[in-house]
């Protein structure tokens, strides 16, 4: 009796537990995170090219909701879709879209304290990525993410982007989680070619907390590594020190090839894992950063893809 009770406890813990980096969900998250460059009336009206026809029709998710940003200047937009097939809510961010953006990203690429969740300590984020979803996404996105999700109580939240889009969702997961919105659903965070979002402190605010974390990146992209970590001579990338702000990666990250044919599942416990991207010489191509998985994520939808023209001016 005590081994049937004992094998029906690890049948459920095992059905319960995360079940690790899913390569066939992440080309799904792929093509939501391209959905995302879309504007946001032609993503509630199925306008968005080949990434509404696979959002829509191969992987019949319903779109619940989407919103742009309302400025010329720094457009970025946000939908929200689900999947009753996944048993899934999915958030996803624009990537940068414009010359002026890109300006305005590396303009302002300086540290600031992340006042919203002050119990976490005394973490740090970069200022713009910070500013965007505070100023533009913050209150229509947790005051709808409540409404929409209660009505599928068992639904785990995959936030999900691209660039830009990865560094936003990672604020909007960390903040959901840290404002105790759910805390018995299921989070997970695909993200692709993100840059550094804040300091270990903030990730490790929230990390800890989601079943999930899987950073994509793709051979030798460089926006992966921008801004540039602190390093020293023996063990790479250093998550504290004298300095007032050492960027650092949340883990895990999961580094594909150049061709996309094959991947590497790095460290679990370091996000600067010293053996998977940080390991190359020199991490500078643009081209890498436009494809994951094979596909030009920014170029998924009828939205001109102008990432790849200004990333290559």
């Amino acid at each position: 009796m005590k081994v049937q009770i004992f094998l029906i406890g690890l049948i459920l813990f095992m059905s319960t537990a995360s079940c690790g980096y899913d390569a066939s969900f992440a080309t799904k998250m792929v093509y939501v995170s391209g959905l995302s460059y879309c504007q946001a009336d032609q993503i509630l009206n199925d306008k968005c090219g080949k990434a509404t026809d696979q959002v829509r029709n191969t992987y019949k998710m319903d779109v619940e909701y989407a919103m742009d940003n309302g400025k010329s200047v720094n457009s970025i937009t946000m939908a929200v879709l689900k999947s009753d097939n996944d048993k899934q809510y999915f958030v996803g961010f624009s990537g940068t879209r414009e010359t002026s953006q890109l300006i305005a990203e590396i303009a302002e690429s300086f540290p600031r304290s992340y006042e919203i969740h002050p119990e976490i300590g005394e973490a740090k984020v970069m200022d713009y990525f910070y500013q965007r979803y505070l100023d533009d996404f913050r209150d229509p996105f947790l005051q709808k993410i409540k409404e929409i999700i209660k009505g599928n109580p068992s639904y785990g939240v995959t936030f999900t982007g691209h660039s830009l889009g990865g560094a936003m969702t990672v604020h909007a997961a960390a903040d959901f989680i840290l404002s105790g919105i759910d805390t018995n659903r299921k989070v997970q965070i695909y993200s692709f070619g993100q840059p550094r979002v804040g300091d270990h402190k903030f990730i490790d605010g929230f990390a800890s907390k989601v079943s999930g974390f899987y950073r994509v990146t793709h051979s030798k992209d460089i926006v992966a590594h921008i801004p540039p970590c602190i390093t020293d001579l023996h063990d790479g990338c250093t998550e504290s020190g004298i300095l007032p702000f050492y960027p650092y990666h949340a883990p895990q990250e999961i580094w594909y090839n150049e061709d996309s044919s094959s991947y590497t599942q790095c460290s679990t416990k370091e996000g600067e894992d010293p053996t998977c991207s940080n390991s190359n010489a020199l991490n500078d191509s643009v081209d890498d950063h436009l494809k994951y998985l094979g596909l030009p994520i920014s170029g998924l939808t009828s939205y001109p893809a102008s990432l790849e023209e200004l990333l290559k001016a």
